[in-house]
Order: structure tokens, then sequence, then C-alpha cells
């Protein structure tokens, strides 16, 4: 099996494609230089020779023989055979074995985001993160007379009115955590302003803790403290609010409205958000309701590429005339959280002083 891979922005997943698919055409159609190929073959030459120092190795490479049908004698002869390779050779390999239009292209990512364009290269087929096919993702267009400050003062109604907020002192959620088939226990406290503690622990044990309490920042997971950046600052100061849009409208963040999708099956409305770092998420809303259902960021991470992390809002309950959500879904791929909080109180006469 041949495989060629690329960690890339979404906007260049077309142009990435290309690319590869030009250099395999390269391979096949031009003769490799006597100095590429010569440092392949040292480089691989040193790679088998190396291999030879570990136990395991042996068992390989019987594995291997027997799963590709291989000759019994072909690692006793690996090196003669490679030493063998000329430029003609590996050019003729290339034109029996990589054959692009046989060859499937596998993109993981947001599909809204990188499908376009891609038609040229075959017929697209859609998987969920389970290998399910599913349909293609319809686009939602959202009313081009909603500007965002308008839909973030919808939004900010939705969860409650003016009084209602004002009169929310402290609001505390219990509930449980289920992770890879442990339940743990979750609970946040948020007391205005600005203040808020939210804990996952097991058997009253703290795995994760996240905090401000009177302008201090702090996470720790699992007993070991996190550096505090300015984004880290910010998501914890939204954390400490229930309805962050407030902060948006008001601590300089950018705002732009840039399409919808579904979500659940209903509309939603796709707001792109961007910090005063600069740090960039989106948020969508209900089209009808104005509540938030779901977040989604992007970050690089070292050694992985692009990880999206997604967290969805449902179950919403009125408690003193606010919404708030007890059911949350945090979806980051092979790992899912779901949240479900039984216990929601509000008013219960709570200080920052409590939170420490």
């Amino acid at each position: 099996m041949f495989s060629a891979e690329a960690s890339v922005r979404n906007e260049k997943t077309d142009s990435s494609i290309q690319e590869i698919l030009n250099e395999l055409n390269i391979i096949r159609n031009t003769k490799v230089g006597d100095t590429e190929l010569s440092r392949m073959k040292n480089y691989l030459a040193g790679g088998f020779a190396r291999s030879l120092e570990s136990p395991n190795t042996i068992a390989n490479f019987a594995l291997s023989i027997a799963v590709n049908n291989l000759p019994a004698d072909y690692y006793q002869k690996y090196l003669t055979n490679l030493a063998a390779v000329d430029a003609q050779k590996v050019q003729d390999a290339a034109a029996t074995l990589l054959n692009p239009a046989k060859m499937h292209i596998v993109i993981v990512g947001n599909a809204k985001q990188i499908a376009k364009g891609l038609e040229k290269y075959g017929p697209i087929k859609y998987f969920d993160i389970e290998g399910n096919e599913v349909a293609a993702p319809t686009e939602v267009k959202a009313d081009a007379s909603l500007t965002p400050t308008a839909l973030m003062e919808k939004a900010i109604a939705a969860i409650g009115s003016k009084e209602a907020l004002d009169n929310v002192k402290d609001v505390q959620l219990k509930g449980t955590a289920n992770l890879m088939g442990q339940s743990l226990e979750m609970k946040q406290t948020i007391v205005m302003p600005g203040n808020s503690v939210t804990t996952m622990s097991m058997g009253g044990m703290a795995i994760m803790r996240q905090a401000v309490v009177d302008g201090k920042y702090s996470i720790t997971q699992q007993g070991q403290e996190a550096p505090i950046t300015d984004d880290l600052k910010e998501g914890l100061d939204e954390s400490a609010s229930i309805a962050p849009e407030q902060l948006f409208l008001t601590k300089g963040y950018g705002l732009k409205i840039v399409g919808g999708e579904k979500v659940d099956g209903k509309e939603a409305i796709d707001v792109e958000v961007t910090t005063p770092s600069k740090k960039v998420s989106h948020r969508f809303y209900d089209a009808k309701t104005f509540l938030l259902v779901k977040t989604s960021k992007s970050e690089e991470v070292p050694g992985q590429g692009t990880m999206t992390q997604q967290q969805f809002y449902s179950g919403y309950q009125t408690v003193n005339g606010v919404q708030i959500s007890s059911e949350q879904l945090i979806d980051m791929g092979q790992m899912k959280i779901n949240i479900k909080y039984s216990d929601i109180k509000v008013n219960q006469g709570l200080k920052a002083s409590d939170l420490k």
C-alpha cells in the first residue's frame, strides 16, 4: 500500500490535493536524479541496519512476509536488492503501482469548509467520526439583514430579560460527566461579577479544575498547573458569565456572521468570533430561538495537525427567569464527554470567597 499525506488549513485542501497528484505524476513520468536516489538508498539501508538491533524485528519481518505475500528470503536479500535499484527501476515501479486515477483521497475536516471544488477529483462520499456514511452537509443561509450585534442582542434576550440577568448573583450546576465509560462528578459555580470555578472529579479527587476568582486565573489537570496565556484568560472570563455575548459586545471581540448549518436537524446561524488575542472560534445559534446550540474551535497540535473540538448545548431549563443548558456534549473526535447537570441553583447567596 502506498500513501501520501499532509496537514493543511481548510482553504488549502484543494490545492494541496492537486500538488500531491502533480508530484505523483512527476515520479511516474520523470527519472529520479542520481543524488536523490543515492541519498534515499543510504537512508533505507541505514534504517534497515538499525532495525536489526530490536528484538521485535524478526517477528515483524515474519508478519510482513505473511501479510504481504513476500518471498521467504525477502529480508535476507533486502540490501542486495536495494543496491540494485536504479532510476529506471524506480520509474517503472511508479508507472506500474502509482495510478492517481485509482487512488482513494481521504480528507478529515469540516466538510462545509473544504468540500467546495473537490468534485473534479471524483464522486464525494461523506462519513461521520464512526465511519458511517452520511448525507452531504447542507448550508443554511443566514438572514442577510441580521447584523452580528443584533444577533448577539437576540442571543442575550433568549437567555433572559435584562431584569432577569441583572438579578442573577450566583449560579451553581452539579451533575455528571461520562468519559470513556467512566462517570465523573461535574460542578460549575459562577459568582457575579466575573468569578467562576469548574471542577471534574472522581471519588472526591479533582481531575480538572479551572478557575477565575478575584482576577486570578488557574487551570489544573491531574495536579499539574497549566501556564496561563491571554487566550486562556479570555476563555475563563467567558465561563464566568451566563451570557458571554455581553462580553463580546463590550470587550473588543470581532464578530462575523459567516453562514449557517443544521445542528441536530435544526437551522443554526454560524458566527465567527475573534477574541482580542486573535483566537478564532465559531458559535452556532438556533435560527428560531437564538439559543446557543454549538461551539467549534480548531487548533494546531504539534505532531498531530489540526484538531477540532466541538461542544453541543441542549436541554435548556428556565431557572429564576434565565435559560441554562443542562446537557452538553464535548466532541474531540475519538474522545467524547457527555455532561448532564441534574441540580441547577441560582442565587444561593454565594460569594467569591466561597470559591477559594
